[in-house]
Formats: structure tokens, sequence, C-alpha cells
């Protein structure tokens, strides 16, 4: 539920420039809306719930399109991530988070890599394009 607000600035971010819509923000009403349902369908769910909204939508600002199944899954506690926020710096705190918690091991036992679920190589890779480097 953590990466809800991420993903849903992201589907509206990818899917409104396929679609020719100039969508660039999400009520918090409709992100607390998002947050306190159940989301049985996971990621296709909700990608098909923005793209419908947005096909539908005539605003610059996300509107659900239909009322979800109200499955309340707990009350929503995060506010709405802005979509202008960077995915690097998203992706560079998980990974410095994962390197923390893991000693700064890339790979071996209860590595970075594994906790992250990719291959040694690419969070080598990662951290060098995120100018990522272990502290002296």
């Amino acid at each position: 539920m953590e990466d809800l607000p991420t993903l849903t600035s992201f589907f509206v971010s990818h899917l409104s420039k396929k679609l020719g819509k100039k969508v660039d923000r999400i009520s918090q009403s409709t992100m607390d809306i998002l947050m306190a349902y159940e989301w049985p369908g996971n990621v296709r769910e909700l990608r098909n719930c923005v793209e419908r909204s947005l096909i539908l939508s005539s605003g610059r600002a996300l509107e659900l399109a239909e009322p979800l199944g109200l499955r309340a899954r707990r009350p929503a506690r995060e506010a709405a991530v802005p979509l202008s926020q960077d995915l690097r710096e998203i992706e560079r705190k998980r990974i410095l988070e994962a390197l923390e918690a893991s000693r700064w091991k890339v790979k071996g036992d209860g590595n970075a890599a594994s906790r992250l679920h990719i291959k040694p190589s690419s969070l080598w890779s990662r951290m060098k394009s995120l100018g990522i480097e272990r502290p002296g």
C-alpha cells in the first residue's frame, strides 16, 4: 500500500501522455479513496482504474470515473504524491535503505540486491547511475 501513491502518479503521468490528456495532479479525495480500497486485482486493477478515469476526465485533476467496490482496507494516511516527484529519488532512497539494512553488502548472504529483488550486477549499475557510493 505504501507504493500506491507512487504507482498512481506513474500511471497518471504515463497514460495521460498516451491518451493526450493534460492531467497533472491527483485530488486528495481521489487519493484517499484509492488508499482506502483493498485492491484485490493489485497493480493491473489500479492501472485500469486510472486509465478509465483518464478517458472520462475533463479537468486537470484525476477524479475517479466510477466508485470503487468500497472494500475499505484502512483509513488513508498518506498524502497524494505530486506527479513531479522525481522517481530517481524514490529509487535512490529504496536502494540506500536496502544497502544500510544489509550493511552495504551487494552480494552474498543477506545482501541488498536480494532485498530489492534484483541481480547484484543490476544493483551495481543502478548505484553507479544514481551516484551512490559506500561511505568511507
